[in-house]
């Protein structure tokens, strides 16, 4: 089921793409003012193009919703249930020595002619 959904959403996502580039711009007058279309009022709102992409995108809305409403009702665990039992059962290694920062003995010093201050 979800398989099928998933490959609905990436048709969806290709047709969305087609239609938004089918639409019309909206800004074709010039530059400097508003074209003719936008002072008398008629609008691309009602075009096909435009119905097509609002369907796809609700579609896309309401299919991805269920997605993650299906997949959170799967699992009812947590990522981090099972991270303690994991830890437990993880071998320490007593031959590693833990980490000791030097000691100001080991650290090599500056000679004194080479100054360059």
């Amino acid at each position: 089921m979800l398989t099928v959904l998933t490959i609905l959403q990436v048709i969806a996502c290709v047709m969305l793409v087609g239609f938004i580039l089918l639409q019309p711009a909206k800004n074709s007058g010039s530059a400097f003012g508003p074209s003719e279309q936008s002072l008398t009022g008629n609008s691309a709102g009602t075009s096909a193009p435009f119905k097509l992409t609002m369907m796809a995108a609700a579609f896309l809305a309401i299919s991805s919703l269920f997605m993650s409403w299906s997949r959170i009702n799967d699992s009812k665990t947590s990522v981090v249930d099972g991270l303690s039992d994991e830890l437990s059962q993880m071998p320490l290694n007593p031959d590693v020595a833990p980490a000791v920062p030097p000691s100001p003995e080991s650290l090599p010093t500056q000679p004194e002619g080479d100054s360059k201050n």
